[in-house]
């Protein structure tokens, strides 16, 4: 009781007394919120760092991956470019080869007249040869012609499928998660 009384008495004192410890309790609030937040600057800190590892990863893998595309791009095109110059070598002989069958026809289409046979007779046969060698000459032209550009289209049709395969392999997401 006499704790009261001295209280009573000493009330300015007793309130200072009181706001003292209210701010001391304060102070430990402010103290430990200050705490928890360098704790959640630092935990942030540390995920936006995790972040920030794992997207100059995947600019790295990425970068990689963009490496290894053109690359195989390039292989294609060059392999591409030697079948090119192979077929293109083939198709030369080939073209050499009709104009010696040409150069046959035109021959036996000219010629082939014997002794002992009649001019008339012999003539009229060989304006039939002549113009059935004429005829195999341009059937024999176009359909190198077209041989050639079928084997042309299709070498093009399958450059563009293994370019198109390359991209579509090279064309995979990238996991920022995934190591």
């Amino acid at each position: 009781m006499t704790f009261l009384l001295w209280l009573r008495a000493n009330w300015q004192l007793s309130l200072m007394l009181a706001l003292g410890i209210a701010l001391a309790v304060q102070s430990v609030r402010l103290a430990d919120t200050k705490t928890d937040l360098a704790e959640e600057v630092a935990a942030g800190a540390k995920e936006r760092q995790a972040y920030a590892e794992r997207a100059r990863h995947a600019v790295e893998k990425f970068a990689a991956q963009k490496a290894a595309h053109a690359a195989a791009q390039q292989e294609i095109v060059h392999a591409y470019n030697q079948e090119r110059h192979a077929r293109l070598a083939a198709d030369a002989g080939r073209r050499a080869a009709d104009q010696r069958l040409r150069e046959q026809i035109r021959d036996f289409a000219g010629g082939g007249a014997g002794a002992g046979t009649d001019a008339a007779a012999c003539r009229s046969a060989g304006d039939r040869a002549a113009t059935l060698g004429l005829l195999l000459e341009d059937a024999l032209g176009t359909a190198g012609t077209l041989a050639e550009g079928a084997e042309r289209h299709a070498d093009e049709v399958r450059l563009l499928k293994r370019l198109l395969e390359n991209d579509r392999a090279g064309r995979r997401p990238i996991d920022l998660d995934a190591e």
